[in-house]
């Protein structure tokens, strides 16, 4: 139970700090519209994101869990939490999750990592801001080694909709290999018509297993990077 409330916890907290954030961009307030509740929204972020970042420090807190406790990229959540609140601490906790994510976990597996545990976000981020090679060694690693990233996966394996997740943590991956240079990967065109086709079973000819509203969530934000990246297609407004 703990594992999971873990997980849904930094959950919770991504979902505020990707509304701060599209991954890069300007995470300014906007002060066109109100919005409701957003003292408490704010006062969330804070209080749960402390709360990882507490159990991420501790060397006493149990490595299985504090992994758990990194699921949904905790590096790039508190990174964005620090952009947003200017508190530089965040940045501290950014570099504590990493430790957790990238030290103990995927460069021991040469990131030979499940497709539900590829996120590229904090380390090209880390990359980015310190110029630390690791992260962007790490990254490239998950883009060429990662399940579902790597060139030798059947194309069949992500037409189904119970396999969006992966798909759009691939994505993101490519796209964020690209921000430190890297070249285009020739299965990204592959992977978008597929996130698409994802869209299609769930919304279209509603043929998917199940329709779980987070992933939904997770691919169109692997869709709008796309878009905003690499290539305005019409059919990710559609």
């Amino acid at each position: 139970m703990t594992h999971h409330l873990t997980k849904l916890t930094l959950f919770l907290c991504l979902s505020i700090a990707l509304a701060c954030s599209s991954g890069g961009g300007d995470n300014s307030k906007s002060d066109e519209t109100p919005i409701p509740n957003l003292a408490q929204w704010e006062a969330n972020m804070i209080t749960y994101g402390e709360l990882l970042a507490a159990r991420l420090q501790d060397p006493n807190y149990d490595p299985e869990f504090k992994l758990a406790d990194t699921y949904y990229d905790a590096q790039w959540t508190f990174f964005q939490i620090g952009d947003y609140t200017g508190d530089s601490r965040w940045y501290t906790y950014a570099q504590a999750a990493e430790l957790t994510y990238r030290d103990s976990y995927l460069i021991p597996n040469d990131a030979f990592l499940p497709g539900y545990w590829l996120f590229p976000h904090g380390l090209a981020e880390d990359a980015l801001r310190t110029g630390d090679e690791v992260s962007k060694t790490a990254l490239n690693g998950i883009a060429t080694n990662g399940a579902y990233a790597r060139d030798t996966t059947d194309p069949s394996e992500t037409i189904s909709a119970e396999f969006s997740r992966e798909t759009a943590y691939a994505i993101h991956t490519y796209l964020q290999t690209e921000r430190l240079g890297a070249a285009r990967r020739e299965r990204l065109t592959l992977l978008v018509d597929h996130a698409l086709g994802h869209f299609d079973q769930w919304f279209g000819t509603r043929n998917a297993d199940y329709v779980r509203p987070f992933m939904v969530g997770i691919s169109a934000h692997a869709l709008i990077a796309y878009y905003n990246q690499v290539s305005s297609d019409g059919r990710i407004l559609e």
